[in-house]
């Protein structure tokens, strides 16, 4: 610091401080009986700054403040100038190596690198659990996750060797994490950095349109939907992967036209988003036993289920509130997404209308599993799950799309009881044209042709489905040989209860708006 002072005041300033910084440096022990300790404390070392400030200013000893406890100045040979003045600057030296001695972080704590263990690679968690090895002598730890350079998540105070994370963290992204070890004596250095990224490798990228089957111009609506579709690939030969590509055009004609035949029951008063995505052929997987197929289905059509519906999220949905709506297939990974996705982000689950997981089972088992969702009660409860699997009175074989003890709603009366439901309750039913492969008919004004009186409805709780006994089911197009066992109405589910699926889903997002307000 004395270097800037001598410019600044020239050679007079000079002098000046010099013959100051003897001065105090000169005055012994028993002229002023302070000791040497306390000559080198931080008092004494202020005073001798102090003098020098005065005399740079031009005051004299008897213009200075009472109490300061000075000398005479006394002219000096330069040479003992120069001298004092070295011992000044190693005075401050040594007070200043003293505070360095201190220990700083990751330095001198005594405390070695910890080896973080997991996650790494391809991970499929949204909440990961980060693993690391014991160091001796750390009493806590402290964790950190990175984007790039930017800090997502800090945890400090972990006292086992692995810690949960307590937010979802982005899919799709590049990750880091590292930790380190406390102690008594401060934080031991770094661990290596990690790095992860939650997602499978191949997952389908959504960034890119033609992934995408169907995604508004211009949203106009105050609420989405998001609709996966169910099972459209079928191999082409015994060759083929039971998996197939998220471009493989029989599955993207099928997803189409599924979507005409249960997501327009949503169109009318809300944005509709549809992504493609990787299917298992319906054959080759009902051939596996059940937990090889829980493993398919987990898998490609999952991770791609909830990769969609995260970008729809974060780049589409813009606060909105959103129904989810599936069918088969589309529902089951539909099941995977609410208990994975909507369990690490509670602030997304809040602004769920309902799902309607149509086609597949929603047990009892599954929801103790997932305490924070909800099966409905009634017709506009929100937040909830609405389910129900559609039969004949008599089926010609084992229903292979249901669950034992599946939960049940009536989607003509939305109620839980088994109390019949007659076809004149029934709000309006569709055709499907087998010339377009089961696309809804239209009426001469190229509207969705409503037919009345086709549908019934009545809940058998003992067999968790839905009997619908007014629909002939030998009749086409309820039956198709070497399709489902006739009686199993599973392609029919959506179709035959279209309207009435219309008017409860516009229902259920007013009592949600008059509920909860505009949700952003």
């Amino acid at each position: 610091m004395a270097g800037p002072v001598i410019v600044a005041v020239g050679l007079r300033g000079v002098a000046l401080t010099f013959k100051c910084a003897v001065t105090v440096a000169d005055t012994s022990s028993e002229e002023t009986r302070i000791s040497d300790a306390t000559r080198r404390s931080g008092p004494c070392l202020n005073l001798a700054w102090r003098e020098a400030m005065y005399a740079l200013r031009g005051k004299d000893s008897t213009q200075r403040p009472s109490g300061c406890c000075t000398s005479r100045l006394r002219p000096l040979p330069l040479a003992v100038v120069v001298l004092s003045l070295f011992a000044l600057c190693c005075l401050f030296g040594a007070v200043a190596s003293a505070g360095a001695a201190a220990p700083t972080p990751g330095e001198g704590a005594g405390l070695g690198r910890p080896t973080v263990t997991a996650p790494q690679g391809d991970i499929t968690p949204l909440r990961p659990t980060f693993k690391w090895s014991k160091v001796s002598g750390a009493a806590t730890y402290e964790l950190r996750v990175y984007k790039g350079s930017r800090l997502l998540l800090k945890k400090t105070g972990v006292i086992e060797l692995s810690w949960k994370s307590s937010k979802a963290l982005p899919m799709n992204v590049g990750l880091t994490w590292k930790v380190r070890a406390t102690g008594a004596g401060g934080s031991g250095p770094w661990s290596d950095s990690l790095g992860f990224q939650i997602g499978a490798a191949g997952t389908t990228d959504y960034a890119t349109p033609a992934h995408w089957l169907f995604v508004p111009k211009k949203p106009r609506m105050k609420v989405d939907v998001f609709y996966l579709y169910p099972t459209a690939y079928t191999k082409a030969d015994p060759s083929a992967p039971i998996i197939g590509p998220i471009d493989d055009p029989g599955m993207m004609r099928g997803a189409g036209v599924a979507l005409q035949r249960q997501a327009w029951a949503f169109r009318t008063f809300a944005n509709i988003y549809a992504p493609y995505y990787r299917q298992a052929d319906a054959a080759s997987r009902a051939a596996l036993p059940q937990k090889e197929q829980v493993k398919i289905v987990a898998g490609a059509p999952t991770q791609d289920g909830i990769a969609a519906f995260d970008y729809y999220i974060r780049h589409c949905n813009h606060g909105r509130p959103f129904i989810l709506a599936g069918h088969s297939l589309g529902s089951n990974v539909m099941a995977n997404l609410l208990a994975q996705y909507m369990r690490a982000r509670p602030g997304v689950y809040k602004r769920m209308v309902a799902a309607y997981v149509v086609g597949y089972s929603i047990t009892p088992h599954y929801l103790a599993q997932n305490p924070f969702l909800k099966f409905a009660k009634g017709p506009n409860d929100t937040g909830v799950i609405v389910s129900w699997n559609t039969e004949a009175p008599t089926i010609a074989g084992p229903n292979p799309v249901i669950l034992p003890g599946g939960l049940v709603i009536n989607p003509i009366t939305w109620t839980r009881t088994e109390t019949l439901a007659t076809a004149r309750q029934n709000r309006g039913s569709i055709m499907l044209d087998t010339t377009t492969g089961g696309t809804p008919m239209l009426n001469t004004q190229g509207r969705i042709l409503r037919v009345m009186n086709l549908a019934d409805a009545q809940i058998d709780k003992a067999k968790g489905v839905l009997i619908c006994s007014t629909v002939n089911a030998a009749n086409p197009p309820y039956f198709t040989p070497g399709g489902l066992p006739m009686g199993v109405f599973h392609v029919f589910d959506y179709p035959l209860y279209f309207f009435d699926v219309r008017a409860n889903a516009a229902d259920r997002v007013e009592h949600f708006f008059a509920k909860h307000g505009g949700v952003q």
